[in-house]
């Protein structure tokens, strides 16, 4: 099975986690990113000692998850509620905490209208 894993916000914040993950696991590992230089995002997967097969460089949000469709990823890591809501549901996601999507202080999820519901 494959794993899509988002850089900023998500490798930057758990390299650890993301590298021992990533030397066990056995399917292919695409790193899923939001930005405009192949090479330095690539070195920065490396700098961080994650395993890839590959660095993907996507223009939207949207375009996450056409990726996550076309390379049949199954559990995607991410840390930004827009990107998720556009996920197949046949996806398992996991949401990555960080200091932009949640407040240590109040001890609460942020999240804008378009993203969340109030339960």
């Amino acid at each position: 099975m494959n794993i899509g894993i988002d850089l900023d916000g998500t490798i930057t914040d758990a390299p650890e986690f993301f590298r021992a993950l990533t030397s066990k696991w056995d399917g292919k590992v695409y790193i899923i990113t939001y930005r405009d230089n192949k090479e330095i995002a690539e070195n920065d997967v490396k700098k961080f000692g994650v395993k890839f097969d590959e660095v993907i460089l996507v223009n939207s949000f949207k375009e996450k998850a056409d990726v996550i469709r076309e390379k049949n990823i199954k559990f995607f890591f991410d840390d930004m509620d827009e990107v998720i809501t556009h996920i197949p549901e046949d996806v398992m996601v996991f949401k990555v905490r960080n200091g932009g999507n949640f407040c240590s202080d109040s001890g609460k999820w942020l999240y804008s209208k378009n993203t969340g519901k109030l339960i």
